[in-house]
C-alpha cells in the first residue's frame, strides 16, 4: 500500500475507535441513569414499608470497578484467547499476503 492509503486506514481506525468510545460512554450513562431510577423506586418502596432504605451505590466505586475490568481486559494478549492457546499461524497462499501493521 502506498503511504496515503496507509494513513487513510489509520485515520479511519482512529475515527472508529473514537466513535466506539462515545457509544460506550452513552451506554454507560444510560445504565447509570437506569440504576439510579431503580434505586429511587427501592427507596420509595422501603419508605412505604417503614424499613431502612438500601444504600445508594457509590458512582465512584462503580466506575472504579468498571475501569479495573477494562484495564484487565485490555492488557490481555489478543493472540491468546480465553482457552490460553495461541492462534494458529496461517499457512498456504494466505500466509504470503501482506499482514496489516498495528
Amino acid at each position: 500500500m502506498d503511504l496515503a492509503q496507509r494513513q487513510a486506514t489509520v485515520d479511519l481506525t482512529n475515527v472508529q475507535a473514537k466513535n466506539a468510545l462515545q457509544d460506550n460512554t452513552k451506554q454507560l450513562m444510560v445504565a447509570l441513569d437506569k440504576s439510579y431510577q431503580e434505586w429511587g423506586k427501592l427507596y420509595i418502596m422501603a419508605a412505604k414499608e417503614g424499613v431502612q432504605p438500601p444504600k445508594q451505590p457509590d458512582i465512584k466505586e462503580l466506575l472504579s470497578m468498571a475501569q479495573a475490568f477494562i484495564q484487565s481486559d485490555a492488557s490481555g494478549n489478543a493472540a491468546r484467547p480465553q482457552g490460553g492457546q495461541e492462534m494458529p499461524q496461517v499457512n498456504g497462499p494466505a500466509a504470503a499476503m501482506e499482514q496489516p501493521q498495528m
